[in-house]
């Protein structure tokens, strides 16, 4: 099993612009990984609609292909946000999956995804993302920090 991790901070989110396209084209093609994790994806995954969700843009690369996405919940700042993980199988290690699962709280701090083998062994693969420090006072109070003090504070 391969794993491929990368803080990418941001997906490319046009399915028509050539950076997006060439990151999923690099991954199929060059990387020969199973798994790919990703951390700060940036986006609110339910509004990405058509051509521009994440299935959309990767059934054409593989033919066994699952993945499990999140997003902050609770903060509404459209499309683009902050923070969020991904995690992505493919191949034959797809059909492994048994289980995955998210950071309950809904603040897209974390994924996983767990995998059985024929011999009943199980491996979970974590896909975490942690904000940096407070950020500076001149900051957007977009930023995962910010997003996630004021769920604190909110609780």
């Amino acid at each position: 099993m391969k794993v491929w991790f990368t803080n990418p901070c941001g997906v490319g989110i046009d399915p028509n612009k050539i950076k997006s396209h060439n990151s999923f084209y690099f991954l199929r093609y060059k990387s020969k990984c199973d798994i790919f994790v990703f951390a700060e994806t940036n986006f609110n995954w339910y509004l990405l609609k058509g051509s521009a969700s994440f299935y959309s843009r990767t059934k054409f690369y593989w033919q066994r292909f699952k993945a499990v996405t999140t997003h902050n919940v609770h903060a509404k700042h459209g499309v683009n946000q902050r923070g969020g993980t991904c995690s992505a199988t493919v191949g034959q290690i797809a059909h492994r999956i048994s289980r995955v699962g998210k950071d309950k709280t809904g603040l897209s701090r974390w994924v996983w995804v767990e995998f059985k083998s024929r011999e009943n062994h199980i491996t979970r693969v974590y896909t975490a993302y942690c904000p940096e420090k407070k950020p500076p006072k001149t900051s957007k109070k977009t930023t995962v920090y910010h997003q996630q003090a004021q769920y604190i504070r909110e609780k």
